[in-house]
């Protein structure tokens, strides 16, 4: 999705390299500005190739280093959404059970590969409660005005959508994702009610792609939902 700015920003404002700790932590970065379209070419391809072999500490890493380097190489415009992906990314270096590393002993490894996957799963949780609790406390989105705002910004809000409602609809609206957001996070814990929640979600964030043209935030926090699948059942299949 960045890919059609990377060229503007390699040319108008390349990454310095101010430190010997910056030319070795984004060593990649030297690469990019070279040639962008075999960097993300060849990350991209990692990618693929992720997706039908099974992910292991190696392809996990790489992944991750690729993305902390394309993500300091786009600083001027991230979003929420980068760093999201950036912590879930690190987070699943630790979850791969293959290869077996007989050092550590495949219990060990289960163990740290579960507790990656738990705290996965509270980072899930608590992205959305802080975000809700900071809803909560803010007037704007009690008032529905903060969803007043945002469907009168013409550079966020889709213009092919014409929407307008009484400020009662607005209301109910800033109140509908604040309970969302915070009943996620406390409910999605029992298993009952997790598929509701989660088929939610995606309608949310789906809602959020289609209406704000935000894309890259929505489909990263879908992505995210699957650390509440069944784990057990997939590695089966």
């Amino acid at each position: 999705m960045s890919w059609y700015v990377l060229r503007d920003i390699a040319t108008y404002a390349p990454f310095q390299f101010n430190s010997g700790y910056a030319h070795l932590l984004y060593a990649p970065l030297h690469f990019l500005q070279v040639n962008l379209a075999c960097y993300l070419f060849c990350f991209l391809s990692l990618l693929i190739i992720s997706l039908f072999v099974r992910i292991n500490y190696i392809s996990a890493i790489l992944i991750f280093w690729f993305s902390i380097c394309l993500s300091r190489f786009m600083f001027s415009i991230l979003n929420g959404s980068d760093s999201v992906l950036n912590l879930f990314l690190l987070i699943a270096v630790a979850l791969p059970l293959s290869p077996r590393l007989k050092p550590l002993g495949v219990i060990t490894q289960e163990i740290i590969s579960s507790v990656a996957l738990l705290f996965a799963r509270i980072s899930l949780c608590l992205i959305y409660f802080l975000s809700g609790y900071d809803k909560l406390m803010s007037s704007a989105w009690r008032s529905g005005t903060a969803i007043h705002s945002i469907i009168n910004l013409d550079y966020f809000y889709n213009p092919t959508f014409i929407f307008s409602a009484s400020n009662t609809l607005f209301m109910l609206m800033g109140w509908s994702v604040i309970i969302f957001e915070i009943s996620f996070s406390l409910l999605i814990w029992f298993k009952k009610l997790r598929v509701l929640f989660l088929l939610t979600g995606i309608l949310f964030h789906l809602g959020i792609i289609v209406l704000l043209g935000f894309p890259d935030f929505g489909l990263v926090m879908i992505i995210c939902y699957a650390v509440f699948l069944p784990i057990k059942d997939v590695s089966k299949g």
